[in-house]
Protein backbone atom coordinates (compact mmCIF):
# COMPACT_ATOMS: atom_id res chain seq x y z
CA UNK A 1 0.00 0.00 0.00
CA UNK A 2 2.83 2.21 0.69
CA UNK A 3 4.78 2.03 -2.17
CA UNK A 4 1.57 2.57 -4.42
CA UNK A 5 1.14 5.87 -2.71
CA UNK A 6 5.09 6.36 -3.07
CA UNK A 7 4.40 5.95 -6.97
CA UNK A 8 1.19 8.19 -6.64
CA UNK A 9 3.38 10.78 -5.27
CA UNK A 10 4.60 11.88 -8.06
CA UNK A 11 2.06 11.98 -10.56
CA UNK A 12 0.09 14.18 -8.02
CA UNK A 13 2.95 17.04 -8.20
CA UNK A 14 2.72 16.60 -12.05
CA UNK A 15 -1.17 17.17 -12.00
CA UNK A 16 -0.48 19.86 -9.18
CA UNK A 17 2.42 21.64 -11.47
CA UNK A 18 0.51 20.94 -14.74
CA UNK A 19 -3.11 22.93 -13.16
CA UNK A 20 -0.71 25.63 -11.79
CA UNK A 21 0.46 25.89 -15.51
CA UNK A 22 -2.79 25.90 -16.82
CA UNK A 23 -3.93 28.73 -14.08
CA UNK A 24 -1.33 30.80 -15.41
CA UNK A 25 -2.31 30.39 -19.23
CA UNK A 26 -5.52 31.30 -18.77
CA UNK A 27 -4.91 34.62 -16.61
CA UNK A 28 -2.59 35.11 -19.27
CA UNK A 29 -4.96 34.70 -21.85
CA UNK A 30 -7.44 36.79 -19.87
CA UNK A 31 -4.63 40.03 -20.16
CA UNK A 32 -4.58 39.04 -23.43
CA UNK A 33 -8.30 39.57 -24.48
CA UNK A 34 -8.51 42.89 -21.77
CA UNK A 35 -5.66 44.35 -24.03
CA UNK A 36 -7.05 42.92 -27.42
CA UNK A 37 -10.37 44.55 -26.71
CA UNK A 38 -8.30 47.87 -25.72
CA UNK A 39 -6.76 48.01 -28.74
CA UNK A 40 -9.28 47.34 -31.24
CA UNK A 41 -11.40 50.30 -29.09
CA UNK A 42 -8.77 52.20 -29.84
CA UNK A 43 -8.79 51.05 -33.63
CA UNK A 44 -12.30 51.55 -33.79
CA UNK A 45 -12.10 55.46 -32.03
CA UNK A 46 -9.46 55.90 -35.11
CA UNK A 47 -11.19 54.54 -37.83
CA UNK A 48 -14.40 56.61 -36.75
CA UNK A 49 -12.03 59.50 -36.54
CA UNK A 50 -10.94 59.20 -40.18
CA UNK A 51 -13.86 57.88 -42.03
CA UNK A 52 -15.98 60.83 -40.38
CA UNK A 53 -13.85 63.42 -40.18
CA UNK A 54 -16.04 65.24 -42.46
CA UNK A 55 -19.36 64.75 -40.45
CA UNK A 56 -20.17 66.50 -37.25
CA UNK A 57 -21.28 64.40 -35.02
CA UNK A 58 -23.82 65.68 -32.19
CA UNK A 59 -22.24 65.25 -28.87
CA UNK A 60 -25.45 64.98 -26.97
CA UNK A 61 -26.99 62.45 -29.58
CA UNK A 62 -29.42 59.90 -27.71
CA UNK A 63 -27.21 56.41 -29.01
CA UNK A 64 -30.03 54.59 -27.46
CA UNK A 65 -32.74 56.09 -29.16
CA UNK A 66 -32.80 54.68 -32.41
CA UNK A 67 -34.34 57.17 -34.20
CA UNK A 68 -32.66 59.91 -33.11
CA UNK A 69 -29.40 57.26 -34.53
CA UNK A 70 -31.33 57.13 -38.00
CA UNK A 71 -31.98 60.24 -38.17
CA UNK A 72 -28.58 61.33 -37.36
CA UNK A 73 -27.15 58.36 -40.60
CA UNK A 74 -29.41 60.05 -43.05
CA UNK A 75 -27.52 63.84 -42.47
CA UNK A 76 -24.28 61.71 -42.53
CA UNK A 77 -24.73 60.11 -45.22
CA UNK A 78 -25.77 63.23 -47.26
CA UNK A 79 -22.50 64.95 -46.25
CA UNK A 80 -19.51 61.68 -46.70
CA UNK A 81 -21.64 61.58 -49.84
CA UNK A 82 -21.96 65.23 -51.06
CA UNK A 83 -25.57 64.56 -52.05
CA UNK A 84 -28.87 66.75 -52.04
CA UNK A 85 -31.24 63.70 -51.33
CA UNK A 86 -31.29 60.90 -49.97
CA UNK A 87 -33.50 58.20 -48.15
CA UNK A 88 -33.22 55.33 -45.48
CA UNK A 89 -35.18 52.07 -45.30
CA UNK A 90 -36.06 49.51 -42.69
CA UNK A 91 -37.16 46.26 -44.07
CA UNK A 92 -40.61 45.57 -42.51
CA UNK A 93 -40.01 41.38 -41.22
CA UNK A 94 -43.60 40.77 -42.23
CA UNK A 95 -44.01 41.61 -45.92
CA UNK A 96 -40.18 41.39 -46.37
CA UNK A 97 -40.12 45.07 -48.64
CA UNK A 98 -38.72 48.22 -48.24
CA UNK A 99 -40.54 51.40 -46.12
CA UNK A 100 -38.78 54.87 -45.76
CA UNK A 101 -37.79 55.54 -41.62
CA UNK A 102 -35.96 58.59 -42.80
CA UNK A 103 -35.71 61.21 -46.08
CA UNK A 104 -34.43 64.23 -46.82
CA UNK A 105 -35.15 66.43 -50.24
CA UNK A 106 -37.65 64.65 -51.76
CA UNK A 107 -41.56 65.61 -52.80
CA UNK A 108 -44.46 63.41 -51.51
CA UNK A 109 -45.21 61.04 -54.81
CA UNK A 110 -41.85 60.14 -54.50
CA UNK A 111 -41.61 59.56 -50.94
CA UNK A 112 -44.83 57.57 -51.57
CA UNK A 113 -43.85 55.64 -54.11
CA UNK A 114 -40.64 54.13 -53.05
CA UNK A 115 -42.38 53.35 -49.64
CA UNK A 116 -43.04 49.93 -50.50
CA UNK A 117 -40.29 48.41 -52.53
CA UNK A 118 -40.46 44.51 -53.01
CA UNK A 119 -36.85 42.80 -54.50
CA UNK A 120 -35.52 43.59 -57.54
CA UNK A 121 -37.50 46.52 -57.64
CA UNK A 122 -35.63 50.06 -58.39
CA UNK A 123 -31.95 50.71 -57.04
CA UNK A 124 -32.76 50.02 -53.27
CA UNK A 125 -34.84 46.76 -54.51
CA UNK A 126 -31.94 45.85 -55.92
CA UNK A 127 -29.84 45.99 -53.13
CA UNK A 128 -32.18 44.11 -51.35
CA UNK A 129 -32.39 41.63 -53.62
CA UNK A 130 -28.27 41.08 -54.10
CA UNK A 131 -27.47 41.91 -50.39
CA UNK A 132 -25.28 44.46 -51.73
CA UNK A 133 -24.64 48.09 -53.24
CA UNK A 134 -26.46 49.18 -56.19
CA UNK A 135 -24.83 52.41 -58.12
CA UNK A 136 -26.34 54.27 -61.13
CA UNK A 137 -24.05 56.79 -62.34
CA UNK A 138 -27.10 57.96 -64.74
CA UNK A 139 -30.56 56.95 -64.42
CA UNK A 140 -31.31 57.44 -67.81
CA UNK A 141 -28.40 54.78 -69.44
CA UNK A 142 -29.24 52.39 -66.37
CA UNK A 143 -30.90 49.41 -67.06
CA UNK A 144 -32.14 48.83 -63.23
CA UNK A 145 -34.89 51.61 -64.46
CA UNK A 146 -35.06 51.78 -68.25
CA UNK A 147 -38.91 51.15 -69.05
CA UNK A 148 -40.17 51.63 -65.37
CA UNK A 149 -42.37 53.66 -63.39
CA UNK A 150 -39.93 54.40 -60.83
CA UNK A 151 -37.77 56.15 -63.64
CA UNK A 152 -40.37 58.58 -64.47
CA UNK A 153 -40.42 59.22 -60.41
CA UNK A 154 -36.72 59.82 -60.14
CA UNK A 155 -37.30 62.48 -62.69
CA UNK A 156 -39.97 64.31 -61.85
CA UNK A 157 -38.04 64.86 -58.66
CA UNK A 158 -34.43 66.03 -61.07
CA UNK A 159 -32.74 62.50 -59.72
CA UNK A 160 -29.94 61.43 -62.13
CA UNK A 161 -28.02 59.15 -59.83
CA UNK A 162 -28.19 56.99 -57.11
CA UNK A 163 -26.89 54.72 -55.10
CA UNK A 164 -27.92 52.57 -52.35
CA UNK A 165 -25.72 50.91 -49.88
CA UNK A 166 -27.37 47.83 -48.09
CA UNK A 167 -27.63 47.65 -43.85
CA UNK A 168 -26.51 43.83 -43.43
CA UNK A 169 -26.70 42.17 -40.12
CA UNK A 170 -24.80 39.94 -38.29
CA UNK A 171 -27.34 37.20 -39.50
CA UNK A 172 -26.60 37.88 -43.62
CA UNK A 173 -30.22 39.07 -43.32
CA UNK A 174 -30.49 42.88 -45.23
CA UNK A 175 -32.16 45.22 -42.56
CA UNK A 176 -32.35 48.07 -44.44
CA UNK A 177 -31.51 50.46 -47.53
CA UNK A 178 -29.06 53.56 -47.43
CA UNK A 179 -29.62 55.96 -50.48
CA UNK A 180 -28.10 58.87 -51.85
CA UNK A 181 -29.45 60.62 -54.66
CA UNK A 182 -28.04 63.26 -57.24
CA UNK A 183 -29.43 65.95 -59.49
CA UNK A 184 -26.79 64.92 -62.27
CA UNK A 185 -24.71 62.47 -63.33
CA UNK A 186 -21.98 61.40 -61.16
CA UNK A 187 -19.19 58.94 -60.72
CA UNK A 188 -18.20 57.83 -57.26
CA UNK A 189 -14.87 56.89 -55.58
CA UNK A 190 -13.19 54.40 -53.23
CA UNK A 191 -13.21 56.84 -50.51
CA UNK A 192 -16.71 57.19 -50.91
CA UNK A 193 -18.08 53.58 -50.65
CA UNK A 194 -15.44 53.18 -47.33
CA UNK A 195 -17.05 56.07 -45.58
CA UNK A 196 -20.36 54.77 -46.37
CA UNK A 197 -19.80 51.30 -45.48
CA UNK A 198 -19.00 52.26 -42.29
CA UNK A 199 -21.37 54.31 -41.25
CA UNK A 200 -23.64 51.61 -42.47
CA UNK A 201 -21.93 49.45 -40.24
CA UNK A 202 -22.41 51.82 -37.44
CA UNK A 203 -26.41 51.85 -38.25
CA UNK A 204 -26.85 48.28 -38.39
CA UNK A 205 -25.05 48.04 -34.58
CA UNK A 206 -27.94 50.27 -33.16
CA UNK A 207 -30.31 48.20 -35.09
CA UNK A 208 -29.13 44.84 -33.49
CA UNK A 209 -28.65 45.99 -30.22
CA UNK A 210 -30.37 44.20 -27.34
CA UNK A 211 -34.39 45.19 -26.81
CA UNK A 212 -34.40 46.73 -29.94
CA UNK A 213 -37.49 45.80 -32.67
CA UNK A 214 -38.31 48.22 -35.86
CA UNK A 215 -40.98 50.32 -34.38
CA UNK A 216 -44.39 49.65 -36.28
CA UNK A 217 -45.11 53.37 -36.91
CA UNK A 218 -41.51 53.86 -38.35
CA UNK A 219 -43.01 51.91 -41.02
CA UNK A 220 -45.70 53.74 -41.63
CA UNK A 221 -47.13 56.69 -44.19
CA UNK A 222 -46.95 59.33 -41.17
CA UNK A 223 -42.89 59.57 -41.50
CA UNK A 224 -43.24 60.69 -45.17
CA UNK A 225 -43.77 64.11 -44.78
CA UNK A 226 -41.77 65.93 -46.64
Amino acid sequence: MQGDEQRAHPLKMRAQTVIQKSSALIRQSSRLQEQTAGLLNQCEEKTWLENFAPVQVQRDIQWSDRRSVLRWAMGAALRIMKAPMGNLQLVDPASGTLHIAEHCGFSRQFLEYFNDVHKGEAACGLSLKTHSRTVVEDVTESDVFHGTAALEVLLDDRVRAVQSTPLIGASGAVLGILSTHWSSPIRLGSHNFRQIDFLARTVVNCLESREYAIPRDLLSSRHLSP
